[in-house]
């Protein structure tokens, strides 16, 4: 029988851990970082970001979230929503500073170019003193050269090379110091979305202070810091040309460069059909009347946070929601009369009457000067509008689907018998530490095997997965990037065509009954 994973965890209580997004929180960590200035001081530093599941060469991604580990407290800095109010000459180039152009810092970090890279393209106040890189000392060199020349230092390594472990990166490395290892499941979590859940925050308190964990392990057992020390400094290959590309195509993409490349977030408040001014799906919040179902699943598709009200539900709890969440109404016919009275000017709605639900999406869009990048498309559950996902490797839900259509493991899949799921737990049918059950349905015998990644609503637990369908929907909606108005085809509203036998549940078609 699998149990659950006996994962690492960090030898900190939760009140030590620090989300700075206020100016007091934020004076607390440049304390800290600066009490004792000509002292040596060594900080774990991580950085966390949303990722794409649809990922392409117009895709943006930001840092949200940075971690910094101090001996006895964690730090994690809101980048997008806080850091960049901060005046750049001053505090934030203070920080920049600090953490990779100061001789008495050494920052601890692992495979650091690829956060160097983000943070160069998110905030570039970092490029100068992320180009002197001084302090860095990326453990991921330290573990790849131990393993090969000095293995028995780690007491949970096995003595043959050629057996690998199913851990990877900085959770083999954990593993191999001290026998448990990371808990990955939220890596690839919403880390835009705020507040961050207490399961965001341990696991990126854990990435950040296993660092100076490692570093003291390694401290004791080497007996001399001298051969960790000749690290320090030692940046990743081709490092200065990321961050040399980054810069010019930062300072190609914004003319009136102020230090910041992200697009400051604005509140629904500012929303208005007569402006010219673009935003994002992120900046604006929909509630769509129980006529209008179809539209409100094409908005959720396109990213945009959509409540759609019940079939039973009055249309006058469109003003609650309205006025409760800052949402702009979207309804029709007599109804929408009523609703516009009870409203203030913008803030309601009619589209389009008698069209497609897709021709009223992108005419909502259109309204409301919406932009849709790659990314925003199928980053929301079009069943409850969740928008925080995880990602599950294909195997747990192999096990699951065994489970729930009765078959025996030694039966369909005697490789994983001794298998032990990373994130479902199968007997509960849920995600570990997480109550809501897992909707899996729409795979078959025969292609039930074919996908590796799966991804899991947090909020309601449909799963979905990137198959034919949502390979159609995708090519379709890509269109609403360039500004373009999707039209249906004569197979649109298929969502279980025969020849497709994994259409039954990726990102339905909005006309569908779930």
């Amino acid at each position: 029988e699998n149990s659950p994973i006996d994962y690492y965890k960090i030898p900190l209580e939760n009140n030590e851990i620090i989300f700075i997004d206020s100016m007091s929180t934020y004076e607390r960590l440049l304390d800290r970082l600066f009490k004792n200035n000509n002292e040596e001081i060594f900080i774990g530093f991580d950085c966390e970001w949303k990722p794409l599941f649809n990922y392409t060469s117009t895709s943006k991604q930001r840092i949200s979230v940075m971690q910094i580990a101090l001996p006895n407290e964690i730090f994690l800095l809101d980048l997008l929503h806080f850091f960049h109010t901060c005046d750049p000459e001053t505090i934030q180039q203070r920080l920049a500073h600090r953490l990779f152009d100061d001789d008495q810092v050494t920052l601890l970090c692992y495979g650091f170019k690829t956060d160097a890279a983000m943070l160069s393209a998110s905030y570039p106040i970092f490029n100068r003193a992320l180009l002197s890189g001084k302090t860095l000392l990326d453990l991921s060199l330290v573990q790849h050269e131990l393993l090969a020349a000095k293995r028995d230092i780690f007491p949970y390594a096995t003595t043959n090379n050629n057996i690998s472990s199913k851990d990877k990166g900085l959770s083999e490395f954990v593993r191999l110091c001290f026998g448990k290892p990371l808990n990955k499941s939220e890596q690839c979590s919403n880390w835009e979305r705020r507040p961050l859940r207490n399961a965001q925050m341990l696991y990126a308190a854990n990435d950040a202070y296993c660092l100076v964990e490692i570093y003291k392990f390694l401290s004791n057992n080497l007996q001399s810091t001298d051969y960790l020390n000749s690290f320090r400094g030692k940046k990743p290959k081709k490092l200065d040309s990321t961050i040399a590309r980054e810069i010019d195509e930062n300072f190609q993409d914004t003319p009136n460069n102020n230090n910041n490349n992200i697009n400051q977030s604005q509140t629904s408040n500012d929303v208005n059909h007569t402006s010219n001014e673009i935003i994002r799906p992120y900046q604006i919040k929909f509630v769509v009347d129980n006529m209008l179902h179809g539209l409100g699943k094409e908005l959720r598709v396109t990213g945009c946070d959509t409540v759609i009200l019940g079939d039973d539900d009055p249309h006058t709890d469109a003003i609650r929601y309205a006025r409760a969440e800052n949402r702009i109404i979207l309804s029709r016919g007599a109804p929408y009369n009523l609703l516009r009275s009870h409203t203030v000017e913008g803030r309601c709605w009619q589209p389009p009457l008698n069209v497609p639900a897709k021709e009223q999406r992108a005419a909502v869009l259109k309204h409301f000067n919406v932009k849709i990048l790659p990314e925003d498309i199928f980053s929301r559950c079009t069943l409850c509008n969740g928008g925080d996902f995880a990602i599950v490797d294909g195997r747990d839900m192999r096990l699951l689907w065994c489970k729930i259509n009765n078959y025996l493991i030694k039966d369909l899949e005697p490789d994983l018998i001794n298998y032990k799921p990373e994130m479902i737990d199968i007997d509960r049918m849920t995600l570990y530490n997480e109550n809501v059950p897992l909707v899996l349905t729409g795979l078959t015998l025969k292609n039930y095997r074919s996908y590796e990644e799966f991804y899991v609503c947090r909020q309601c637990g449909r799963v979905y997965w990137q198959g034919t369908h949502w390979r159609r929907r995708l090519n379709r909606n890509i269109s609403l990037t360039e500004n373009e108005s999707t039209q249906d085809n004569d197979d649109d509203n298929k969502n279980n065509d025969d020849d497709d036998d994994d259409d039954g549940i990726v990102f339905y078609d909005a006309e569908c009954t779930m």
